[in-house]
């Protein structure tokens, strides 16, 4: 976009959960038995934001997970 970069990053998994989709708070995490907090990515989305910008989650209609950062320059 004009006066930004954007990156993507995908994969062809189950996707993210609705459960993870829809959360706004600090972790990303929906299972705790697994050992995961969700820390990674809470810390793109601190440093996102630090950087002005923003993180975006989605699922791809083809299948898999996709985040896209988006940061201004």
């Amino acid at each position: 976009e004009e006066g930004g970069i954007i990156i993507r990053i995908s994969d062809d998994g189950p996707g993210f959960s609705p459960k993870v989709l829809s959360q706004k708070k600090a972790y990303f995490t929906t299972n705790d038995e697994d050992g995961h907090m969700g820390m990674g990515l809470s810390i793109c989305r601190i440093l996102c934001r630090k950087l002005g910008g923003k993180i975006e989650l989605y699922n791809r209609k083809d299948g898999g997970a996709e985040a896209k950062i988006i940061l201004k320059t």
